[in-house]
């Protein structure tokens, strides 16, 4: 089947779904035409099936020169409908630029979604995805503060907008803010490249035995920001939606 495409993304498509036949897999299935989302799962040896569509009439038959199309298909063994207010955070990261896209960052969450539900309930600072721990935490100092300061305006998108800090911000002193959340890593490299910024530093992490000789930047563990959140009962609910 595979030899049969010019491109290495038709190829690639191609394996991805073969490969799914073959073992199973969890799926995240949206087309922009139809304006759905479905999730599920295909069972390991399931059988793909092909639909042959109408001749394409265009003019131009350089994609086609056979002029037809042949749907390539596999049958959830379960699925569900996604309503566009629900699971916003997978919708955000999710993969783009391809037909089929292996889904690295979403951290299991599709997988617990189609085996236990949409809703799940957030027992541990892990069931949080790394862009949801940058986002508690962010509101966690907004809204407990430390050494004194409360955030109080973001001044870049939280995560994915600098190398080596996750939040800038301007504190309640109209002082910059530089905050690392560490999810995995050398977290003394990161503590070093954290020092490099002028004051305000925080480093979040979970590691309970982390060390710091840099007294310019103060340590936070997750565990306290967690507990912090557990009070906040409809935040945490929205959380896990």
């Amino acid at each position: 089947m595979k030899k049969n495409y010019d491109t290495s993304q038709g190829r690639t498509a191609i394996r991805y779904l073969l490969d799914i036949s073959k073992n199973g897999g969890y799926v995240w299935a949206e087309y922009s035409l139809i304006k759905k989302t479905m999730i599920g799962f295909v069972k390991p040896n399931t059988e793909i099936e092909i639909i042959s569509l109408d001749p394409i009439k265009s003019k131009d038959t350089s994609n086609f020169p056979h002029g037809k199309l042949f749907l390539k298909t596999l049958k959830f063994s379960k699925c569900e409908e996604i309503k566009p207010s629900e699971l916003l955070m997978l919708k955000a990261r999710r993969s783009r630029q391809g037909t089929f896209v292996r889904w690295r960052n979403c951290f299991g969450k599709l997988t617990k979604v189609i085996d236990q539900g949409i809703l799940q309930e957030i027992k541990e600072w892990t069931d949080l995805t790394p862009d949801l721990q940058e986002i508690v935490s962010y509101e966690n100092l907004r809204d407990v503060g430390i050494n004194g300061w409360k955030i109080k305006h973001l001044l870049m998108q939280i995560g994915r907008t600098m190398k080596d800090i996750d939040i800038y911000a301007l504190n309640t002193n109209n002082e910059p803010v530089f905050v690392q959340v560490a999810h995995l890593g050398d977290y003394k490299n990161k503590l070093q490249s954290l020092a490099q910024y002028k004051s305000n530093l925080v480093y979040i992490s979970s590691n309970s035995k982390l060390s710091n000789q840099n007294t310019a930047i103060s340590l936070v563990n997750s565990d306290d920001i967690f507990r912090w959140l557990l009070k906040q009962s409809d935040y945490i609910k929205q959380l896990a939606n």
